[in-house]
């Protein structure tokens, strides 16, 4: 495969030229074609130059799923800035430390989250125009009287506008492409932090270009297809599959706020949708959702899962229920977020597939010797999809070794070259110089029909090093005791990797995804 030259910018461009007319985004009900999407992303660029936003600046984006999220970034793109989506769920002391962290002097909102802002003006001196893509309560009204809403209070030094406002008053749709170059930043994007403190992940045009091209030709999906854009595009994931791969395509995007199971079926049924891009707990949800039948989902070609490890038992349960195929994928942030995929025909249960065209996956030892197939060793990436490093340059010489990200996930390749992942190397628990993979014990927990939840952890232990600990979530109803627990283990796991102390729990902390976070137990 032929690394790309183009930027974003260009794809847009070019995507606008081949299908003008074509639908490029369905949201509440509007239809955007691609000359309209090109037409309004080149305004509201003119308005991000106008205030002042240059090559290399940061633009924090904190939307939730939304047109606007889309408009924004590809401003930003065409203009030669650096996107930086953020969770709009974040609370104050983690919008603190990205915003930080991140050096990002304008941030595009809604009207809510100027609050935050305004109290963290101590905290953001560099910060000089926030954008808020919604109106507050009751302004609607007020412009159906011809009176201008006044904008929400923001931190003093900080220019606000409105962007609907703004582009309504911007003549110009055309909008000439500033000098960028392929391997320059697109976007900053932060990692999921579930071990440790989220770090900001540089990735180029040529990154996410090179990804979305490979996994165009790895998942089979053409410009006739109709993705469904649930998974939060702030993720790495949605970003690459859900936003920029129709957009490359001229495929069709349809776009939801949030995941609300029988909205998501009454989307798929209405507009035909054939991708289904979601993480496990979204299949998990949709199967114990009462109502849904198979022919609800006849539409869907292909459901694609990824961010976090497909229960095998969801898999199976989905396929006989619904008859449509999950093809399981992997990928961190750092890889543009996709590195393997498993093919539509030749899938693998318990496997996160094959490398992408033009990505070279190994499994290596504490040295980087490679690893024969069947051993578990730390999986390394190298490609063009690999990410430019980290803000952190400590971190960056860690994780980036002569062209290979180390990603601390731990797996193992089949004769194949199928890969599978058994957990994170910063998780493996040493009891007594025995090693537990905590994925291992979690998979065995999950299997008893009480337990809908758990996530395993090592903890200090003063004669083994270390000890193993659950965390165990019990449906509903459910009644299991500490006894009943270790002896269903007993019956499946060698004695040094049954948990010497059991913690049952209504709930565990997760990301917007469900990745539990384990940091927090």
């Amino acid at each position: 495969m032929k690394e790309t030259q183009v930027t974003l910018g260009e794809v847009l461009e070019e995507t606008k030229e081949r299908y003008p007319e074509k639908i490029a985004l369905l949201y509440k009900k509007k239809e955007t074609s691609f000359k309209e999407l090109n037409s309004i992303v080149n305004k509201f660029a003119h308005l991000l130059q106008r205030i002042g936003v240059k090559r290399g600046d940061r633009v924090a984006v904190i939307l939730n799923n939304s047109l606007e999220f889309v408009l924004s970034h590809y401003a930003i793109f065409k203009l030669g800035a650096i996107a930086v989506p953020l969770n709009p769920s974040f609370k104050e002391e983690e919008l603190k430390y990205l915003l930080k962290d991140s050096k990002a002097q304008t941030v595009i909102l809604k009207s809510p989250l100027t609050k935050i802002l305004k109290r963290l003006k101590e905290a953001l001196p560099d910060l000089k125009n926030i954008i808020i893509t919604d109106l507050p309560r009751g302004a609607r009204l007020q412009i159906g009287q011809l009176r201008r809403p006044p904008l929400p209070r923001t931190p003093r030094g900080a220019r606000s506008l409105y962007f609907w406002e703004e582009i309504k008053r911007e003549k110009r749709v055309g909008f000439a492409l500033k000098k960028i170059r392929p391997t320059d930043p697109a976007v900053i994007i932060y990692t999921s932090g579930v071990t440790s403190l989220p770090k900001g992940a540089l990735l180029t045009h040529k990154n996410l270009i090179f990804c979305a091209q490979s996994s165009i030709k790895a998942g089979a999906v053409s410009k006739e297809d109709t993705f469904l854009t649930v998974i939060p595009l702030f993720h790495a994931y949605a970003l690459t599959v859900c936003m920029n791969i129709p957009i490359l395509l001229g495929a069709r995007s349809l776009i939801l706020e949030s995941f609300i199971p029988q909205k998501v079926i009454q989307a798929i049924k209405k507009y035909k949708v054939t991708l289904f891009p979601g993480v496990p707990t979204m299949f998990a949800y949709l199967l114990n959702t009462p109502g849904i039948r198979k022919k609800d989902l006849q539409s869907l070609r292909f459901c694609l899962s990824g961010a976090m490890p497909l229960d095998s038992q969801i898999l199976k349960s989905w396929e006989e229920k619904f008859a449509i195929p999950i093809l399981e994928g992997y990928g961190p942030t750092e890889a543009g977020p996709v590195a393997s995929l498993n093919p539509l025909k030749g899938q693998k249960l318990g496997s996160v597939g094959v490398p992408i065209p033009g990505v070279s996956i190994k499994i290596v030892d504490e040295k980087g010797v490679e690893f024969p197939v069947g051993k578990v060793g730390e999986v390394i990436i190298s490609g063009p999809n690999v990410m430019k490093g980290y803000l952190n340059q400590s971190a960056t010489k860690k994780a980036l070794k002569k062209g290979w990200f180390y990603t601390g996930d731990l797996g193992k390749k089949d004769q194949e070259g199928y890969l599978y992942l058994v957990g994170r190397k910063k998780e493996m628990i040493i009891v007594g110089g025995f090693k537990v993979y905590p994925k291992e014990v979690e998979e065995v927990l999950l299997k008893h029909p009480q337990i809908i939840e758990a996530a395993v952890v090592g903890v200090q232990d003063q004669y083994k090093g270390e000890s193993v600990k659950a965390f165990i979530v019990l449906e509903p109803e459910g009644e299991l005791s500490h006894e009943e627990t270790i002896n269903f283990l007993k019956e499946r796991l060698a004695d040094y990797k049954i948990p010497r102390y059991l913690e049952f729990r209504k709930e565990l902390p997760k990301t917007e995804l469900g990745k539990i976070l384990k940091r927090e137990l």
